[in-house]
């Protein structure tokens, strides 16, 4: 097969340590009906199998291509594909992950019928085996939303995370000219969104799920939350408040209450994990969102009451939350 100089489509796939899922992921790839793409497997040092798994699907198809690099992490693996795509649009393949044979063609006519930075799609949930636990739909039917509305969803719907996540979407690949994912963080996902989607225009949504995303047991994300992924959540959560501060009120609002939010939750679940001085610092941060979500205020009795007693002293507060959730449990 002759090589295209006029590639549309990048599909990045970071590959580390997947010689289980690995082959399921590529023959997913290699069944799109969308055929006018090339394929970046970014092995960020691997030591099963997975460089095998890839040379040999490398060998039969020359629109994949192999490249080795040492290991630094998901953010550095995607950023060195970003490196060298070529593709007008990029997509971002987790490589534990599957497709639906039409993922690359909807999602590309959706971006281009409609003039999108970026298109979105719908997706299942698996467990290792294949077997389906959750569809989350968009619920949205296909629809066009600017960024910001995107940014909306992101806090105040259940699945919010499901526009946050970045692989089951496709991009104009200049959104990453000068935007790159934070290398060595956890949650990068939500380290970068909102910078990405603030100032995009079109972003069309797909209802129909294409895309797998398959629930490891042994995942980060599936390992329990220590002290590092807590910190890692109020640290993105404070650099997205910092940065609607002074470009969007709405958002800067919601995203002020969400955090203050989360201290709560986060005490109220995980004391356990933090420090005096950490609670101390949660405190003081807790204090500066009601002051600036004060003009909004809450029709909710229960989540003024919270807010008052967090205020003067956010472990009452957690007590109080913990004391009321108790309770409707029981009544339930």
């Amino acid at each position: 097969m002759k090589e295209k100089d006029n590639i549309l489509v990048s599909v990045i796939i970071p590959v580390y340590n997947v010689e289980n899922f690995l082959e399921r992921c590529l023959i997913s790839v290699e069944n799109q009906v969308f055929d006018n793409y090339e394929v970046l497997l970014i092995d960020d040092g691997s030591t099963d199998n997975s460089k095998e798994i890839c040379e040999r699907f490398v060998k039969k198809d020359s629109r994949m291509k192999y490249f080795h690099k040492h290991n630094g992490g998901l953010s550095d693996a995607r950023n060195y594909g970003l490196r060298y795509a070529r593709g007008r649009y990029v997509v971002f393949i987790d490589s534990d992950d599957y497709l639906e044979a039409s993922f690359l063609s909807t999602l590309y006519d959706g971006v281009t019928r409609n003039n999108a930075e970026v298109s979105v799609c719908s997706f299942y949930l698996n467990d290792e085996d294949g077997n389906e636990l959750l569809n989350i739909s968009l619920n949205d039917n296909d629809s066009i939303i600017t960024g910001r509305e995107l940014l909306r969803r992101t806090m105040e719907y259940d699945d919010g995370y499901s526009y946050v996540v970045v692989w089951n979407k496709m991009y104009k690949r200049e959104l990453f000219k000068d935007l790159k994912f934070k290398y060595g963080q956890l949650y990068e996902d939500e380290w970068i969104s909102h910078h990405l989607y603030l100032e995009i225009k079109k972003v069309y949504l797909v209802d129909t799920p294409l895309y797998h995303y398959v629930q490891r047991k042994k995942s980060i994300m599936n390992s329990g939350l220590d002290f590092n992924k807590i910190n890692t959540q109020r640290e993105y959560q404070l650099d997205r408040i910092r940065l609607y501060k002074d470009r969007d009120e709405h958002l800067y609002q919601l995203a002020s209450i969400n955090y203050k939010n989360w201290i709560v939750d986060i005490i109220y679940r995980n004391k356990n994990l933090l420090t005096k001085n950490y609670i101390k610092k949660l405190q003081s941060d807790f204090r500066q969102s009601i002051v600036s979500t004060k003009s909004r205020g809450s029709r909710n009795v229960f989540r003024k009451v919270v807010d008052f007693l967090g205020y003067h002293n956010i472990m009452v507060a957690s007590f109080f939350k913990y004391l009321i959730v108790t309770l409707k449990n029981k009544i339930i």
